[in-house]
């Protein structure tokens, strides 16, 4: 049995879940069967199976420590190969690179990473041109004119 966690989802202890898996069977895999455990998830934030990237990572939630508290309190700016000391499972590898029979029992051994949501691609309001700055090139504009 292999502990999971989804990147985002808090609390981290209380959203623990876990996959049965044979580590000669590829990541892709193991990414499939997590995507079909968390499917309501994930399709309702319209994620696809392909875009979920997975992290071998060796985080104990049975005492509380950093790393823990990191995922609760700032997931979405952790670096999870600096902070979380992470490396990223491959599709097609072996599980057993990344997994082996005499990991840690009580410890996240995958954190799942789900892909950044969309922006609208709209500018922030403080990024806007202010109404100085529209006056300015409208007059430019005017005085380019023959």
């Amino acid at each position: 049995m292999t502990y999971y966690l989804v990147l985002g989802e808090v609390s981290a202890k209380r959203k623990l879940d876990f996959v049965k898996l044979d580590f000669l069977e590829r990541v892709m895999l193991l990414r499939n069967a997590i995507y079909d455990k968390k499917k309501y998830t994930f399709s309702s934030k319209s994620i696809d199976e392909n875009d979920l990237i997975l992290w071998k990572v060796d985080i104990p939630f049975d005492v509380e420590n950093d790393k823990l508290t990191m995922l609760d309190e700032r997931f979405d700016t952790i670096n999870i190969e600096r902070d979380l000391e992470g490396k990223e499972m491959l599709p097609g590898d072996e599980i057993s690179k990344y997994l082996n029979f005499d990991k840690p029992p009580s410890s996240i051994h995958i954190l799942v990473q789900p892909p950044q949501p969309a922006t609208t691609g709209k500018r922030r309001h403080e990024d806007s041109d202010s109404d100085e700055e529209i006056g300015t090139r409208k007059k430019i504009n005017e005085r380019r004119k023959p």
